[in-house]
């Protein structure tokens, strides 16, 4: 759901009318705060991917309740998505079947070309999809994993001695400002209690 709005999912309330679907998930701890970046440049006018919030403002959206709103809509966002597609067809109709990843392991080094075999697999069983030959894979991911990999990992380290390690540089080493959020224990353990929650459901 694109910057976390809610129009997108309403329009999508009883329209399952898509047989498969693949659910991309990324560490709570990591996309709220990239998603904090986004309302920070949106609410400067700054183009995408160039700054990241002060650690003030970061502060300032957690003790407002950012965290834990975002971690509830993180929360419903998955439970949507796994009971729509964890069980028969709504109304009557065909079972519909998911995929679920993660973007971490589809931008790692080690595993983001064998995550990219395995959603390709996934589409080519779609009526009309056609894919590449697996054989190609490896390179597809690394032209578009790394795209700007090496501009990127310039920039990192013109930051200072200890740059960011490689696989985890992507778009957003361009952006400026603190590469790291601090988190008290209490939102640690309502995140782990969240996404424990998660883990028992489904």
């Amino acid at each position: 759901v694109k910057n976390g709005g809610k129009a997108e999912l309403a329009e999508l309330v009883g329209r399952y009318d898509f047989l498969r679907a693949v659910l991309l998930l990324r560490n709570p701890l990591h996309a709220i705060p990239s998603f904090f970046n986004r309302l920070y440049e949106m609410k400067r006018g700054l183009p995408t991917h160039t700054t990241r919030g002060t650690d003030e403002d970061w502060l300032e959206f957690k003790g407002g309740g950012g965290l834990e709103y975002y971690m509830g809509e993180y929360e419903r966002f998955v439970a949507y998505w796994m009971d729509g597609y964890n069980g028969g067809g709504y109304n009557g109709g065909p079972r519909q079947t998911m995929l679920v990843t993660s973007y971490e392991s589809i931008t790692n080094a080690k595993s983001g070309a064998k995550q990219t075999a395995k959603i390709a697999r996934w589409l080519d069983k779609i009526d009309g999809v056609s894919v590449a030959d697996e054989s190609q894979y490896p390179c597809y991911w690394d032209k578009v994993v790394n795209h700007g990999r090496l501009r990127s990992e310039e920039r990192a380290a013109d930051d200072g001695p200890s740059p960011p390690r490689p696989e985890f540089l992507l778009q957003s080493v361009r952006r400026k400002g603190p590469a790291r959020r601090p988190y008290a224990r209490a939102e640690l353990d309502a995140v782990f209690a969240s996404l424990g929650r998660l883990r028992d459901g489904y």
